[in-house]
């Protein structure tokens, strides 16, 4: 089948895939998973369900869709599946989830890559944002005892104690933990709307719905997200350097909004200026001794790691707060080198039209910041989010292709 036959099957099956799209996306950041006891926990989520009818669905339509997968997503299953092979008698069959979950990224990414109406996308991407808006607001003011009766159902009690807890100054603060039941996690979901919104800067309604993003963002205190946007509008500034203008203008946006929100008690964040964000952290010295246990764990098994046993990691008293050492100490170098080829090949695939997708990038380069601090591809609902708008940015190639035919 060649590209223009395709892309005219493809533009029929958009039109079939329109509920999909939409209770996709709303379940995938507004719903909770439903936890369900076998020796672990395992939490049964909507967006699978539908995902995996839809894919079926296209399967039966185009069965020689899988071989349209960019090989990274193969090269990192399989990396993972040797890892397991290598530690199997110290493998649960939980670990199979991590494979399962890399096919999940690969079906998410076929489906709105090829199958998904753009114009609809971002229609829903907006509907969801009004709906986060919302749920974030009532939770963070605790609005009919949201965190007594609805915020538990995203959250653990570890979280939920986040949500308002006594500062480092000896003062009650709060930080937003949205539906992804994690201030991080929910700033970096928060940060992507704010690009969206940021790159869309023409109308009045985008620069209110940024502004909108940012006091929410802001709520949430991630130390994290502040330094990752830092890191893109410094990026931003110097490959658009001739929009300098309109740099200083987004730039003064956020700062007069921090100056706003700054008579919301945001101590949590604000260590950052004034010093103290290492001093006085344990957030920090916990993410130091984290990152220590890991290193020396995967000096026991550097190649191919000691496998996707969580519980191994965390039987030594610790949380994985590094990406990158995470899937060192889980897979080794092998494993290492597949993911980063993955995570950074959107920066292979679009690199001859790169100012066509710098939303996209900044994007990716949220994720790879937060990630030396958290681990956002862990995240069942971020990683699940971040592969469909990849998907959705692949489409454009697609799309330019077809033109070109």
């Amino acid at each position: 089948m060649d590209i223009k036959n395709e892309h005219n099957l493809a533009a029929h099956k958009r039109n079939q895939l329109s509920t999909f799209v939409v209770v996709f996306f709303f379940a995938l950041l507004l719903l909770p998973g439903i936890p369900v006891m076998l020796d672990h926990i395992i939490y049964f989520r909507l967006e699978d369900f539908v995902l995996l009818g839809a894919f079926l669905f296209l399967l039966v339509k185009d069965p020689f869709l899988v071989l349209k997968t960019p090989v990274t997503f193969a090269l990192y299953a399989a990396a993972i599946m040797i890892s397991i092979g290598i530690n199997f008698a110290n493998t649960s069959y939980n670990d199979f989830f991590e494979i399962a979950k890399v096919v999940k990224w690969a079906m998410i990414f076929l489906i709105f890559a090829r199958f998904v109406n753009a114009d609809l996308f971002k229609k829903t991407f907006e509907w969801v944002f009004y709906a986060l808006i919302a749920f974030n607001v009532f939770q963070y003011f605790n609005i009919f005892e949201f965190n007594t009766l609805i915020e538990p159902l995203y959250a653990d009690s570890e979280q939920l104690g986040n949500a308002y807890f006594v500062s480092y100054t000896g003062e009650f603060t709060r930080r937003l933990l949205g539906t992804l039941g994690n201030p991080n996690n929910n700033a970096i979901v928060l940060a992507v709307f704010a690009l969206h919104y940021a790159f869309d800067w023409k109308s009045p309604k985008s620069k209110a719905l940024f502004s909108i993003a940012i006091v929410l963002l802001l709520m949430c205190q991630s130390r994290t997200i502040i330094l990752a946007l830092g890191v893109v509008f410094f990026m931003n500034f110097l490959l658009n350097f001739k929009e300098y203008k309109l740099h200083l203008e987004k730039l003064t946006y956020v700062l007069v909004i921090y100056g706003i929100v700054h008579f919301i008690n945001l101590d949590y964040l604000e260590m950052i200026f004034q010093g103290k964000a290492f001093a006085e952290s344990k957030s920090v010295e916990g993410r130091m001794a984290s990152w220590g246990t890991m290193i020396s764990e995967s000096r026991l098994s550097p190649f191919f790691g000691y496998g996707p046993n969580k519980d191994y990691l965390y039987s030594k008293g610790f949380s994985p707060e590094n990406e990158f050492l995470y899937t060192k100490a889980r897979y080794g170098y092998v494993g290492l080198t597949t993911f980063i080829l993955l995570i950074v090949s959107p920066y292979y695939f679009f690199r001859q039209q790169w100012q066509n997708h710098l939303l996209f990038f900044s994007v990716t380069l949220i994720y790879i910041v937060t990630s030396f601090f958290n681990c956002p591809y862990s995240s069942l609902t971020l990683s699940a989010f971040y592969f469909m708008l990849f998907g959705m940015e692949y489409s454009k190639l697609i799309t330019a292709k077809t033109r070109i035919r």
